[in-house]
Order: C-alpha cells, then structure tokens, then sequence
C-alpha cells in the first residue's frame, strides 16, 4: 500500500498495540546523530505467523524516542548458511546480508540485525529463519507444446526422429514447468528481492492489520547434485491468487527476510 496510507491508517495502531520486545545499546546514525551509541528498542505487533517490529532509538539530544523503521517480522523455514558480505543501512540499525549454501548465493534482510550486528560478520555460519513476503504473486505456466515443423526440428536438435499418429501427423512434443525452480535478482541495488518460480505447498490462511493471506511453502534452490532443497515460507495476499491449490506452479516477485534462529 502507499506509504501515506500505512502512515496514516496502521502506524499508530501498530505502535499502541504492540508489546515490548528487546532493549540494546548500540551506535545509530539519522539526521541529527551520527555514530551515536543509545538505547534502541524494538516493539512487536504480535499476529501469529505474520507480525510487525517497530524499530525507536533514543536520542539524547533531544531526550525522544526517534522513529527509525517498521517492517514485518515473518515465521520461516531455518536455513544454515554463510555469511558472504554484510551492506548496513545509513541507520546503522537494518541491513542486507548477501549470504550462500553451498555455491547458491543470495540475499535477505536481517530483521534483527539492530540486535545481532556481531554475529552478522563475514565468514560467520549461522542458522537463520527464512521467510519471504511476495510483492506480486500469480499462477505460473503449466508447460508448453511444439507441434508440426517445430516438434521435427526439436527432435532433429536432439538427434531423434519424430513419431506419427494414425493420421500421419506428427506427435508433438510436451514440456511440463510445473516443478520448474527459478530464483533470480534483477537488481544489484535490491539484492534481498527477487523473482522465482515454484510449486507451492503446505498452504494455509493467516493475517496481518485485516489483510488476509495465504501462507505456503515455496523452493527457491535446488542442487542439481543431491536434490537437497532450500525451502521458505511464502505470504501472499488472498486477492493476489485466491484459488491457489496444493502443487500450483507460481510465480511472482517476493522480498526475502531472516532473523538468527533461537
């Protein structure tokens, strides 16, 4: 929605109503402070699966509670993974850590971040929890058929001969997406967003400021040598693909968040 809009019909709600969560002291960067070291604190608007954290930092300067972030704070999938490159944001409190399994390589925002800057070091192997809140999400295609001339010079690519019906047409040639994996980043700016394909399963009903979603687990890797998988939980809203079934292919756009798994 448009930032004025949540500004204006959900922010105050989800501060008056959310419940204390964590107290550190560590340094923050706005306008007015640079580098400074204080007191932040994070507030938890608790809804189950999906939540928001709300992120004040005390300025001493001005004896108030600065407002510096607010995101939602999602239940995943734990991951072990390496830490490959760590980008802090200006407010030294969010950041984007670039990470890997294996030689798969991608990113997330660390929603705890303001809390567990030390343990976010390069090298570092940490068990994080995955989850991941879909910008745009839709029915993907199923698959794709070659027939006539297109099928015969398929086959001939393939060194193969075609085979014909009873009617002396050629069979065409069926390709099935419907267990395509794809997870790709488009923008080096954005590394933690990305566009993917799945199937998707395990959906079920959750939601957040009277919005509701679907939630349902997706795979954004798989190693082509073992078959093992990287799988993530997925939020959606209903309107977005309200008759989604077990198995459906999807695709959309999604962010990808984490937070070290207790």
């Amino acid at each position: 929605m448009p930032t004025q809009q949540f500004i204006e019909n959900h922010l105050q709600q989800i501060i008056s109503n959310s419940e204390f969560f964590q107290k550190v002291k560590t340094e923050v960067s706005d306008e007015e402070m640079k580098n400074q070291l204080t007191d932040v604190f994070s507030l938890k608007h608790n809804e189950g699966d999906m939540n928001m954290l709300t992120l004040l930092a005390y300025s001493p300067k001005r004896q108030v509670n600065m407002f510096m972030s607010v995101y939602p704070l999602l239940k995943g999938n734990v991951v072990k993974l390496k830490v490959e490159k760590v980008y802090e944001w200006f407010n030294q409190v969010e950041a984007t850590i670039i990470c890997s399994v294996g030689d798969f390589e991608f990113a997330f925002f660390a929603t705890d971040y303001y809390a567990n800057k030390q343990s976010y070091s390069v090298g570092n192997e940490l068990e994080i929890e995955l989850a991941a809140l879909a910008c745009q999400f839709e029915e993907a295609q199923r698959g794709f058929t070659f027939e006539g001339q297109q099928a015969i010079d398929w086959l001939a690519k393939m060194g193969e001969q075609p085979t014909y019906n009873d009617k002396g047409e050629v069979e065409p040639i069926h390709f099935s997406m419907e267990k395509l994996v794809a997870y790709i980043n488009h923008d080096e700016k954005c590394p933690d967003e990305a566009e993917f394909q799945s199937p998707i399963s395990h959906i079920s009903s959750t939601s957040l400021l009277k919005i509701d979603f679907y939630k349902g687990d997706i795979v954004i890797h798989r190693d082509d040598e073992t078959d093992a998988e990287i799988v993530v939980p997925i939020y959606f809203r209903k309107d977005f693909f309200s008759n989604v079934q077990e198995s459906d292919p999807v695709r959309g756009w999604l962010w990808l968040t984490g937070q070290l798994s207790i």
